[in-house]
């Protein structure tokens, strides 16, 4: 039981430190190549905002910072998380590139677009009420409406599930 409890702590620090190396990656890409092209920065701005999502929505309060620094952060509390993240998305959206069904073959195949900052913005908003007391439905009805109308579709594995007819 304590050796399982250890595994368990383990996974989680390394969830917690791979999180934020994926924010320290995007601030120091931030600094060092933010002017470069608008529609990469937009990505890396979403990235930044993922990670900090799943550690508000995993941890809680959790230590913010936006610039590539040995200081120590300061701790944010849920709702100033959920605040920042949502402007965050809301800003670079409008940089990002429009949502285009892509496959291996396809430019920008694996890259975020319009489509994963709207997907975010609605799963933020349906959890709204845990972080910040207020609850934001209809807010997350609109985006997953938009994610819904967008070019992708659902993928269907039911084909490996099938038994095989020789």
């Amino acid at each position: 039981r304590r050796q399982r409890q250890m595994c368990i702590r383990d996974r989680l620090k390394g969830f917690y430190y791979r999180l934020y190396f994926g924010v320290s990656v995007c601030n120091q890409y931030l600094e060092t190549c933010g002017n470069h092209d608008a529609t990469m920065t937009a990505e890396v701005r979403f990235l930044r905002a993922l990670y900090y999502y799943y550690l508000m929505d995993s941890f809680g309060n959790v230590p913010f910072v936006t610039k590539v620094s040995s200081e120590k952060a300061p701790q944010k509390q849920r709702a100033e998380m959920y605040a920042w993240i949502e402007s965050e998305l809301l800003d670079c959206e409008k940089q990002m590139s429009d949502p285009k069904a892509k496959n291996s073959k396809t430019e920008g195949y694996g890259r975020a677009d319009k489509a994963a900052a709207w997907l975010l913005l609605s799963r933020l908003y349906l959890n709204a009420e845990v972080y910040t007391g207020k609850a934001e439905w209809q807010k997350a009805a609109d985006y997953a409406k938009k994610v819904i109308d967008s070019p992708y579709k659902p993928v269907s594995y039911t084909h490996l599930t099938l038994p095989t007819i020789a």
